[in-house]
């Protein structure tokens, strides 16, 4: 594409091999590495958690090792939007449980109203995802709720790290546990990557044993485990990105902030006013015609863009053909993602929201 839907855009080799160095000098590149550790200490303060994160090999498996860390399985339901990744129904599945699809509100969040009419006996546990990069805003609704009906509850916060809540904190102290992806597509990327945040201790020690083949202290395992451990590889360019993660999260609020002022309302966008961590930009098209034909239309002039995302309840692997799903579904139908990358030029951006005003509304 001329003009793609995504640039990744990681350090440069140098600027992560002075911390590679540390793990040449130790001989240890995996198993708890001296750059994973250092990375997880700075990650800690960086988001300002009282525990030590863990860093995984991706945030499915995260996300898995959650549900099994909170003794989750056994075919318990976890209540999960519809509207979110395919990954995020695979963790649970792979964690023995089973998925209720949920609809979501306008702000693109699971529906509680929804979540309340599907709770049985057998709900264990909520899943929030925090859908394209932003925030779910208050955090403590959700906390609330779950409270009050016994519930577990994870944020799935693949594409949030570095953003705020609507009371300032960082993403990452929120629920029983919070997963991050820092796969390479994401604004703090480091090629594949996952990380798992908790206030309780209790359930990070018993996610790092799961996270390595469940051994204990003396090398035994204990639980059923797997190895989703982050090598050291990934994680000195997690250290080089750290250094210049809130540069790039300004740089590309910047360019959001320059969408929004382009499209100047006649188009509905995602973004305006939302704490994000700025992974894609969206926009929702009046009607499921005109965002197909504008899908077309940026692809004709070599411009990338995705429909995210293709909700759960429309994927055969999960299909589910009984429950109604109205905003979900209005929303899939109407979202279009289009180029957002820390290097693309002002131009480009002209020329991309210029194509979309004349097709939708000329």
């Amino acid at each position: 594409m001329r003009i793609p839907l995504l640039k990744p855009n990681p350090p440069k080799i140098f600027e992560f091999s002075k911390y590679l160095g540390l793990s040449y000098d130790a001989s240890t590149f995996s198993n708890g590495g001296p750059c994973a550790q250092l990375l997880e200490e700075r990650l800690k303060i960086y988001i300002g958690l009282p525990e030590t994160p863990i860093l995984m090999t991706n945030a499915t498996s995260a996300l898995t090792v959650a549900l099994q860390a909170l003794g989750l399985g056994g075919g318990a339901e976890i209540l999960v939007p519809s509207f979110t990744f395919s990954a995020t129904g695979h963790s649970i599945i792979n964690a023995r449980c089973t998925p209720v699809l949920v609809d979501i509100g306008r702000d693109l969040v699971i529906d509680l109203v929804d979540a309340e009419r599907k709770i049985t006996n057998a709900t264990k546990a909520l899943i929030v995802v925090q859908p394209l990069g932003f925030t779910c805003g208050d955090y403590k609704k959700y906390e609330t709720f779950a409270n009050a009906y016994g519930l577990r509850l994870i944020f799935d916060s693949a594409a949030v790290l570095g953003a705020t809540y609507g009371d300032g904190t960082r993403a990452g102290g929120a629920g029983d546990c919070e997963v991050f992806s820092l796969h390479i597509t994401k604004t703090f990327g480091i090629g594949e990557g996952g990380l798992l945040t908790s206030r309780n201790p209790d359930v990070l020690k018993t996610a790092r044993r799961i996270a390595n083949f469940g051994f204990d202290e003396r090398g035994y395992s204990v639980l059923v485990g797997s190895n989703a451990k982050c090598s050291d590889f990934h994680a000195a360019v997690g250290l080089a990105t750290l250094e210049v993660i809130d540069e790039k999260l300004s740089i590309k609020k910047r360019i959001a902030s320059h969408y929004d002022a382009l499209f100047s309302d006649r188009i509905e966008t995602v973004s305006k006013n939302r704490p994000s961590g700025q992974q894609v930009y969206p926009i929702l098209l009046q009607t499921q015609e005109i965002r197909d034909k504008m899908a077309w239309r940026l692809k004709e002039h070599g411009i990338g863009s995705r429909i995210y995302y293709v909700p759960l309840h429309r994927q055969p692997y999960f299909f589910d053909k009984t429950g109604l799903f109205p905003v979900t579904d209005d929303i899939t139908d109407r979202i279009l993602c289009i180029p957002f990358f820390e290097t693309i030029s002002a131009s480009d951006r002209v020329e991309v929201t210029q194509l979309i005003l004349d097709g939708a509304t000329g």
